[in-house]
Formats: C-alpha cells, sequence, structure tokens
C-alpha cells in the first residue's frame, strides 16, 4: 500500500472558492481571521475535502440561527456582523 491512497486532495484558494462559489478574497480573509478550517503549506492556504465541507456546515448553521433570530425581531445584517 502507498502513502497517496490515503491522501485527500488539497484545493488551492482559487480552487477551494470555485468548489464553494464564493470569492478567493472572502475564502482567505476567513481563513486569516481563523473562522474556517485550512492547511497552510508553504505559506499559502490550502483545503482538504474535509475542510470544504467543514465550512458548508459552519455557515449552514449561521444562517439558520440568523433565520430564527430575525424570525424574533433582529435583522438579518445584525446577526451577520455578530457572526464575522
Amino acid at each position: 500500500m502507498t502513502a497517496h491512497r490515503y491522501a485527500s486532495a488539497l484545493y488551492t484558494a482559487t480552487e477551494a472558492a470555485k468548489i464553494l462559489k464564493v470569492k478567493e478574497s472572502w475564502l482567505e480573509r476567513q481563513a486569516a481571521a481563523r473562522k474556517i478550517p485550512f492547511t497552510m503549506l508553504g505559506g499559502a492556504y490550502r483545503f482538504a475535502d474535509g475542510h470544504l465541507a467543514a465550512i458548508v456546515q459552519i455557515y449552514d448553521r449561521t444562517i439558520r440561527s440568523a433565520q430564527r433570530t430575525t424570525a424574533q425581531g433582529a435583522s438579518f445584517r445584525e446577526v451577520e456582523r455578530k457572526a464575522g
């Protein structure tokens, strides 16, 4: 067995942004602020499949929380600012 069989793909910030359908600059800002999972290799952000799935889950929860809060009277922008 070889090690590469078990290694997941690592995507650059550009590739990950395309997969997630977000701007690369947004992805890099979130990583720099440590709000999303990533790996740093050679001074560059890298994202594994598990990182991408976690990012989707993080923001899915943020949006669901915002929807509940907006139903209670706060604006979505207020909730979004708090979530970062």
